[in-house]
C-alpha cells in the first residue's frame, strides 16, 4: 500500500511538471528536455520520495532512464505511471 501511495504521489508531480513543460514550451524555446526541466521541482521530488540527498543529476538520470524504458517496454501505456513505478522502486531500494 505504501509503494502504491508513493507511486501515486510521484506520478502526480510528474504530471504537474509535464503540464508546465508543455505549456512553457508552446510559447518559448527551452534549451532543456523534460527531465532537465523537471529538476526545478527537485525539492518536491525529494519530499515525496523521502530522499533528501537526491541531486538534480540523480533525478534527471532517473527520469531519462524511466522515460527511455517506457518507450521501449510499454510505449502505449501511461508514461507517468510507468516512470513513477520505476522511481518508487528505486526509492524503496535506497
Amino acid at each position: 500500500m505504501l509503494e502504491q501511495t508513493l507511486q501515486d504521489n510521484i506520478g502526480h508531480v510528474l504530471q504537474e511538471m509535464r503540464t508546465a513543460y508543455d505549456q512553457i514550451s508552446q510559447y518559448s524555446y527551452m534549451n532543456s528536455d523534460y527531465a532537465g526541466f523537471a529538476t526545478i521541482a527537485l525539492a518536491r521530488f525529494r519530499d515525496v520520495m523521502g530522499r533528501p540527498e537526491l541531486t538534480e543529476d540523480d533525478l534527471a538520470k532517473m527520469l531519462r532512464s524511466g522515460i527511455n524504458s517506457h518507450r521501449s517496454e510499454d510505449p502505449k501505456g501511461c508514461w507517468a505511471a510507468f516512470v513513477a513505478s520505476r522511481m518508487a522502486q528505486t526509492s524503496n531500494v535506497n
